[in-house]
This record gives C-alpha cells, sequence and structure tokens, in this order.
C-alpha cells in the first residue's frame, strides 16, 4: 500500500503543480517565483514517477535511494522558498545555479580571448544557453554575481523547524547512495564472506522507510506551496486530499514499524 500512496503522493504533485498563476484566487506573485515553485513540484513528481518505474521490477532499487535524496532536497526549498518575507530567498535560489553558469561562462570567454576573439561553434552555443537561462530568471550577471549564498540543507531545515536529527538521519545519510561511500558500498554493492568481498549481483529491496519520508515530504511541501499562492479555504478539497494521504502514510508507517521503539531485548 506504501507504493500506492507514494504513486498518488507524485500524482497530487503534478495535479497541484499544474495550476495556472491566472487561475481565480491565486495571489499575484512574480511569475519566475511561481516558476520556480511549479518547476519544483514538477521535479518531485518525475523523479518519484523515475523510482516507480526503477522500484517496479526490483533491479535497481539502489539507484531510488540517489531520486529520494533529490526529491527531499527539492521538497525542503519550495518549503523555504514558501516561509514569510520570500522575495529574497527566490533571487538566493536563483543565483545559486546561474553562479555556476556564469563562472562556465568566464572559463569560456577567456579560452575565446586566448585565440584571438573567435568562439567555436559550440562556445557559442554555451553562452547563448547561459545568457537564456539567465535571462529567464530577470537577474541581471552583477545580481547574480553578488547574491548572498544559498542557506545549506542542515540550515534550510534548521530554518523550517524541522525535527532535530532530521537533516542527519534523512539528507546526511542520505548522502551515501549520492557519493558512493563505503556506507553505500557495503549496502548495495558488495557482499562480504570472511573478509572476502565480491560483487553483489541482485538488487536490494526498497525500505518502506523510502515511501513513507519521501511522500510524507512532498505532501508537507504540496500544502505550503498551497498555502503560498492562495487562500486554503479556496483550496481545501486539495488541502484535505493531501491531509488524508499523509494520515494514511503515516498509519501505515505505525503498523510496519513493530517494536523499533521499543527497548532492544537484553537491554532492559
Amino acid at each position: 500500500m506504501l507504493f500506492e500512496w507514494y504513486k498518488y503522493v507524485a500524482s497530487l504533485a503534478l495535479t497541484v503543480g499544474s495550476i495556472l498563476p491566472e487561475s481565480p484566487g491565486v495571489r499575484r506573485i512574480p511569475s519566475v517565483h511561481f516558476g520556480v515553485l511549479v518547476g519544483l513540484l514538477n521535479r518531485c513528481f518525475r523523479l518519484m514517477m523515475s523510482n516507480v518505474a526503477l522500484a517496479a521490477d526490483g533491479h535497481f532499487v539502489e539507484a531510488t535511494q540517489v531520486l529520494d535524496r533529490c526529491v527531499i532536497e527539492s521538497a525542503l526549498k519550495i518549503q523555504w522558498l514558501c516561509l514569510p518575507e520570500s522575495k529574497a530567498r527566490f533571487s538566493h535560489y536563483l543565483a545559486d545555479g546561474l553562479r555556476r553558469d556564469l563562472k562556465l561562462k568566464d572559463h569560456v570567454q577567456q579560452k575565446i580571448r586566448e585565440r584571438g576573439g573567435k568562439p567555436l561553434a559550440i562556445e557559442r552555443r554555451m553562452i547563448e544557453s547561459i545568457e537564456g537561462c539567465l535571462g529567464a530568471a530577470s537577474l541581471s550577471e552583477g545580481q547574480v554575481r553578488g547574491a548572498a549564498r544559498l542557506p545549506t540543507l542542515d540550515l534550510i531545515c534548521v530554518a523550517l523547524k524541522l525535527p532535530e536529527g532530521f537533516y542527519i538521519a534523512v539528507q546526511g545519510i542520505g548522502s551515501h547512495p549520492v557519493h558512493g561511500t563505503w556506507t553505500d558500498l557495503i549496502r548495495n554493492y558488495l557482499i562480504e564472506s570472511d573478509g572476502v568481498f565480491k560483487l553483489r549481483y541482485e538488487g536490494v529491496t526498497t525500505h518502506h522507510n523510502q515511501y513513507v519520508v519521501v511522500s510524507r515530504m512532498v505532501v508537507r511541501s504540496i500544502r505550503t506551496f498551497l498555502s503560498h499562492i492562495t487562500d486554503p479555504e479556496d483550496v481545501k478539497d486539495v488541502h484535505e486530499a493531501a491531509a488524508i494521504a499523509d494520515r494514511e502514510i503515516a498509519s501505515l508507517d505505525q503498523a510496519d514499524q513493530g517494536n523499533d521503539f521499543q527497548i532492544a531485548p537484553g537491554e532492559e
């Protein structure tokens, strides 16, 4: 059932992200800001559905762990961007990615100057692509270069008042499959027997926490987004649909936990 609720939450993210900015009752916020939020919701949907495809036959579940962290990061950023006085946060978010693009542009332009000012076709396309992204964000190069740095995810978790230890347990540990640490190799890619390490060929199984944490975090982002763009009363049915999903997932999670949160045997 958690798998089905996971798919439902993904579809709900797509549905909510499809709200048009000109829809009745939607607050007038800058077009780029609206685009960032619905783009992140669409990212959650597409990555979650990629996980559905990867986990369906059980062959590439380890890859879903990488995508989980990406989904949760996007969900956290939606919530952070929707905090009060959000205008500056959007500028920081936009500049964070564009700053990297400008570093590449600087590098390419330096190579062009060294060549006597004649760009290669590929260099011209790269510069035009970067300038297109910059223009779409309605930011100048100076604004990007001078913007404050985006807070790290652990600080974003603090700003969102998430439970102590959330970042460590979810995003910190979630970095193992992203970076291919020793912990990740032992869990997903190696089998140890008498001190000898051999390749693991069969796929690992999906842990129910993957469906629970990702789904509930995306639900929270959906509700945060709705409250940011419109009066909750105007979309109370959607809020209730998200709330029902959250309650059902929490209930299934509780049932799956068994005695996980009881004193371990022998430690009484």
